[in-house]
């Protein structure tokens, strides 16, 4: 077991895997390899086989908080949040001290929208162990969702006493930071510690002019509340991209994390006026939601049914990416099918060239025939890349591969139309096609 823990430590996860296997194979009722097991897949970006191992963990030490905490953090990163959340509920009910554990359930709150339970929760975690410094980034980044700059700035500051390299693998995270500071200014700032200690002190986030021409200070909402909702929303939190699966009975596919803490969803097909959507069903592993709404009389997507697609096949993404910034209709984009797996060999992702940007996210891959072989889920990103090896990669797309939907949608009782891939289309009819099953999926919060 220590040898194999000394592996993990090593960074060489292949040889820790094999060794917590082979424990395991000498005593199967050796719940720590299990444990060491599921370490070791998720170092190698096998993240669903490692919950397996926790939750086998767990079932064999059901009293020890750290296999849960283990499973939580696997499940954050495959966005399974609802089933995160549980999990490090488990691991505070077995420790209710449990400082991973509070940090965990405030990581995934803050994701599921239910902000004021994630500020509780980071909050404790920082007075139980103020030494921390993700739990500080956590509670900046918070703070900075809602609109609370000087609590983000002081956070902020607490992150990077605790760790001065706190930002050195956060690009993201520091830019968010800078703008903070450009906005906060030479002021002096709080203490962070006692922002965390005192929950009922309201503090200042914004500054107006007085009548004089000073700046004066007004208290906009204290930590623990929510600032006042707008009696009129500008527009819509997000938005994504889906496709008419079955017009008569309203039917749209999408991405799950395009309607993730949607308090509303409405959708809109090109050139026409936004409706109310309900989510009816989810699958967080493969990352798609199925919306019912009411649909205009129109075309329904068609599934490719064969032949199978292969690298090199053309293929042309259509959806709303950049809503608002772009052009305000269906866009088109055009590439090829670079390999039939995703990151860490996903089988159930493949791999284009077609470029995305945010927003592109549930929208419709189809071939050359206008038959759908994908949705379009993420992007690589291209500035970690960048860090990681120097070099800045170009198009790296990935889509959840079509006959994963179908099976999906079969889950679901859910018809949908399929068609083999004979007759070759011109890119720009393609994009007819998809403009005509595509839709904008608006997401309020």
């Amino acid at each position: 077991e220590a040898n194999g823990y000394a592996l993990l430590e090593a960074g060489q996860y292949r040889d820790a895997l094999k060794e917590f296997e082979r424990l395991q194979e000498q005593d199967p009722s050796f719940a720590p390899a299990l444990l060491g097991r599921g370490r070791a897949q998720e170092g190698l970006g096998r993240l669903k086989i490692a919950v397996q191992s926790y939750q086998q963990y767990t079932a064999l030490a059901p009293h020890d908080g750290e296999g849960y905490e283990a499973m939580g953090w696997a499940l954050e990163r495959l966005r399974r949040y609802d089933n995160a959340l549980a999990a490090f509920r488990d691991a505070q009910r077995i420790n209710p001290q449990s400082v991973p554990a509070m940090r965990g359930a405030g990581v995934v709150l803050r994701a599921l929208g239910r902000k004021q339970e994630a500020l509780r929760s980071l909050r404790q975690a920082a007075r139980l162990d103020g030494a921390d410094a993700m739990t500080w980034g956590e509670l900046a980044s918070l703070s900075a969702d809602m609109d609370r700059d000087l609590d983000a700035a002081a956070f902020w500051e607490e992150a990077l006493r605790r760790d001065p390299a706190y930002f050195d693998s956060r690009s993201d995270e520091r830019a968010r930071w800078e703008k903070v500071m450009e906005v906060v200014g030479p002021r002096p700032l709080a203490d962070a510690r006692a922002l965390v200690s005192a929950p009922g002190v309201a503090t200042p986030t914004k500054e107006t002019a007085a009548p004089g021409g000073t700046a004066e200070r007004k208290t906009v909402a204290a930590p623990n509340e929510d600032p006042p909702t707008p009696l009129f929303s500008r527009g819509p939190s997000s938005s994504g991209s889906g496709f008419v699966v079955a017009r008569e009975r309203g039917f749209v596919l999408t991405n799950k994390h395009v309607v993730r803490g949607c308090a509303d969803v409405k959708v809109r097909v090109d050139g026409g006026e936004s409706r109310k959507a309900a989510v009816r069903a989810l699958d967080p592993d493969d990352d798609l939601a199925l919306l019912e709404t009411s649909l205009p009389a129109g075309p329904t997507a068609s599934f490719r049914n064969d032949p199978a697609v292969r690298p090199g096949d053309d293929v042309v993404a259509v959806g709303f990416p950049l809503s608002g910034l772009l052009a305000d209709q269906v866009n088109v984009s055009t590439g090829s099918v670079n390999a039939l797996a995703g990151l860490y060999n996903d089988l159930h992702l493949l791999q284009m060239s077609a470029p995305v940007q945010p927003g592109s996210s549930g929208g419709a891959l189809f071939d050359a025939s206008g038959n759908v072989v994908g949705v379009v889920v993420t992007k690589l990103n291209a500035k970690v890349v960048a860090e990681e090896t120097g070099d800045i990669p170009q198009n790296v797309n990935f889509a959840v591969k079509g006959a994963v939907a179908r099976e999906f949608l079969q889950g679901q009782g859910v018809p949908f139309r399929s068609a083999p891939s004979q007759e070759r289309h011109s890119n720009a009819d393609v994009g007819e096609i998809g403009r005509q099953v595509t839709v904008l999926v608006e997401c309020w919060k």
